[in-house]
């Protein structure tokens, strides 16, 4: 499958915010910068995408993966595996 990055997330950010709210806003501008705005109820905000995945990205510690790999349970030592 395609594997999401800065770029991929702020285009699909646009392709599903942009008609379905009135709240939602980015010029062309911003769009070359990976950017966007919200109007809030105390105003406009403006969001920078860069480096948002990785930020963002959820990663298992590596004591728990090694826990995961070293259980007695057959089950548990495969999610060590897929995850």
């Amino acid at each position: 499958g395609m594997r999401c990055n800065d770029r991929t997330f702020v285009s699909a950010v646009y392709d599903k915010c942009k008609s379905s709210s009135d709240r939602f806003q980015a010029n062309t501008k911003q769009k070359a910068q990976g950017k966007f705005s919200i109007r809030h109820y105390a105003g406009i905000v403006e969001y920078d995408t860069a480096g948002f995945m990785e930020k963002n990205k959820d990663e298992i510690p590596m004591e728990a993966s090694e826990l995961f790999a070293n259980s007695s349970c057959d089950f548990i030592r495969h999610l060590a595996i897929v995850i």
